[in-house]
C-alpha cells in the first residue's frame, strides 16, 4: 500500500459506515476516476475493498462467500502470470492453464445468472407474460447502460421486478437511477 491511503483514500472513508461499504467504495472510485483505471491509486483501493469485504463478513459472523452469495466451499485458483523464468514454452502453458480455468469460472458465472434469470420468469407462474415483459425491460436496462450498471443496482432491479406483480415498482425504481429503457 502507499501514501495514497493515508493522504487520499483514507480520508474519503472516515465516518462512513460499513453497512454502506458498496456505496462508499462507489463514491470513492468515482472520485479517484481521474487516476486513470490501473496504477497505485486503484491498486490501494482494491486492497480497502477487500479489507472491507473480509471485515463485513467477520462481523456478520459468516464466511465471504456467503456474504457474497456463493454456496461453495471450494474456489478455483487464479493464475497471476509473472515472469516464468522468461520461457515462452511456460509462459504458454501458463496462459493456458489460466484461460481454461477463467473459462470455468465464467462458464459458471453465467450459469448462475442464467438461473437466476429463469428465477425471474418463472417466478410469477399465473402471470407469466408480465414477468417475460419486466424480463424485457431488465434486459433492455442492461443492453443500453452496461458500461455505467453496477451489480448493487442490477440485484435491485432483480428484486424489485420479482418483487412487483405489475410492474409499477421495477418502472419506478429504473427512473431512480435514471435508467432508461427502449421502446
Amino acid at each position: 500500500m502507499s501514501q495514497n491511503i493515508s493522504s487520499f483514500i483514507a480520508p474519503m472513508f472516515i465516518g462512513t459506515s460499513l453497512a454502506d461499504r458498496e456505496q462508499t467504495l462507489e463514491n470513492v472510485r468515482q472520485a479517484v476516476h481521474g487516476f486513470g483505471s490501473t496504477g497505485a491509486m486503484i491498486y490501494d483501493l482494491s486492497g480497502i475493498e477487500i479489507a472491507l469485504w473480509e471485515l463485513a463478513a467477520k462481523v456478520a459472523g459468516i464466511p465471504l462467500y456467503a456474504l457474497l452469495g456463493a454456496t461453495r466451499r471450494t474456489l478455483g485458483l487464479y493464475a497471476s502470470l509473472v515472469s516464468y523464468g522468461n520461457d515462452p514454452d511456460e509462459v504458454y502453458r501458463q496462459i493456458c492453464c489460466a484461460r481454461d480455468l477463467r473459462y470455468q469460472l465464467e462458464d459458471a458465472r453465467i450459469h448462475a445468472w442464467l438461473g437466476r434469470v429463469q428465477r425471474l420468469v418463472r417466478g410469477y407462474s399465473d402471470t407469466h407474460s408480465r414477468a417475460l415483459n419486466d424480463f424485457e425491460v431488465l434486459m433492455s436496462a442492461v443492453d443500453r447502460h452496461q458500461n455505467a450498471l453496477r451489480a448493487p443496482t442490477l440485484r435491485e432491479l432483480r428484486n424489485t421486478a420479482l418483487a412487483d406483480e405489475h410492474g409499477f415498482k421495477l418502472k419506478d425504481c429504473l427512473d431512480r437511477h435514471a435508467l432508461t429503457v427502449e421502446g
